[in-house]
C-alpha cells in the first residue's frame, strides 16, 4: 500500500504545481521484492524541472490499481482465514 500512496502523492503534488515553472517533480521508483512477495517503493526529486500532466495522470491510475490490488489481497486473506477457522469450528 505504501507504493500506491507514494504514486498518488507524487502525482497530486505534480498536479498542484503544474504552473510552477521551477518545480521539480517527484519520481517514484518501485523495485520487485520476490522474496517478500511485493515491491519496495521510494520517491526522489527529478533532475528535470517542469511538470508533465500525462505522467501525473498515469501515476494516479497506477496508484489506484496498486491500492485495488492490495485491497483484494487483504480481502482474500480475510476470506481464507475465515474458511480456516470455520473448518476447525
Amino acid at each position: 500500500m505504501n507504493a500506491g500512496d507514494l504514486l498518488v502523492s507524487a502525482a497530486a503534488d505534480g498536479i498542484a504545481n503544474t504552473y510552477n515553472g521551477n518545480y521539480q517533480p517527484w519520481r517514484v521508483n518501485m523495485t520487485a521484492q520476490p522474496d517478500l512477495g511485493g515491491v519496495s517503493a521510494s520517491a526522489a526529486k527529478s533532475d528535470q524541472t517542469g511538470e508533465d500532466l500525462v505522467d501525473d495522470m498515469t501515476g494516479l491510475m497506477t496508484g489506484a490499481l496498486v491500492y485495488k490490488a492490495n485491497a483484494k489481497v487483504v480481502s482474500v486473506d480475510a476470506d481464507m482465514q475465515k474458511s480456516l477457522f470455520d473448518a476447525y469450528a
